[in-house]
């Protein structure tokens, strides 16, 4: 409103100042180009108006527009926030969907027993004759008359080619499944009083998990490897947790941390 007033008061200021510089003689000539300049400035202010019509036209779909993105916007923010809500969500049932199938295979595979560093080829053509010929023999604590019970027993892996010169060969672990858990805790319990030789290489004896749980205990060996040079008594619960004996004092380790000296759990 303002450049409007403005405006038209240069209009007739310059009609005014024409009026004078052409006198009173020039009565009808001034008449004239009042006329032409009034049309002009009538013209001018049309098309100006029309102009400032279109920019505010233009103003007012910019505006209506920048509201419609920004209520898309919240939209869009809510329907993000619920949707990680819902991968949240079906994330965490995932996990424990997985949890419980690890833990139904660790459950399956509990009457299982691995057999490591056993020389390939002392069993002969049966493995299973030959461990239940010689567990008695190694654990005392069962009888030839009542040996463990033995479902099944092989090696794993396929059979190993021949070493090239002048290097040696890791033998193939032995995967033995037996009729009851509590013989596998028995074996388990005597090999680490007094584990066997055979061929002068020391037996290793392990219990058998699904590779999750394996791959969550792998790093706890090397841990409990330092406790007992520290003088720790060490032991590896299920599934992966570390519980450290010295003295009066006990100590368990579920998540990796520094302390006593080790990279442990706590």
């Amino acid at each position: 409103m303002r450049n409007t007033r403005k405006g038209t008061a240069i209009k007739q200021a310059a009609m005014s100042e024409v009026s004078r510089e052409l006198g009173v003689e020039n009565t009808a000539l001034a008449k004239t180009i009042e006329e032409i300049m009034a049309k002009y400035f009538r013209d001018a202010d049309e098309k100006s108006e029309a102009r400032n019509n279109r920019l505010e036209k233009r103003l007012d779909n910019m505006h209506a527009t920048l509201a419609r993105h920004t209520d898309e916007l919240k939209t869009l923010r809510s329907d993000t926030l619920q949707l990680q809500e819902r991968v949240s969500q079906t994330e965490a049932h995932l996990q424990a969907l997985v949890d419980k199938t690890t833990e139904m295979e660790d459950r399956a595979r509990r009457d299982n027993l691995l057999i490591f560093n056993l020389k390939e080829g002392v069993e002969g053509s049966n493995m299973m004759s030959y461990l239940m010929e010689n567990i008695p023999r190694w654990f005392p604590v069962f009888t030839a008359a009542h040996p463990p019970e033995i479902m099944r027993a092989h090696r794993l892996g396929p059979p190993r080619t021949a070493p090239a010169p002048g290097r040696g060969q890791r033998a193939r672990p032995v995967i033995l499944k037996l009729l009851r858990y509590t013989d596998r805790d028995v074996l388990l319990r005597e090999a680490r009083k007094k584990n066997p030789e055979v061929a002068g290489i020391q037996l290793t004896w392990a219990a058998d998990y699904s590779e999750t749980t394996s791959k969550r205990r792998k790093p706890c060996y090397k841990i409990m490897h330092e406790a007992r040079i520290q003088g720790f008594t060490a032991f590896l619960m299920y599934p992966a947790t570390i519980k450290l004996q010295r003295g009066g004092d006990s100590f368990i380790f579920k998540e990796p941390v520094s302390k006593l000296g080790l990279i442990g759990y706590y």
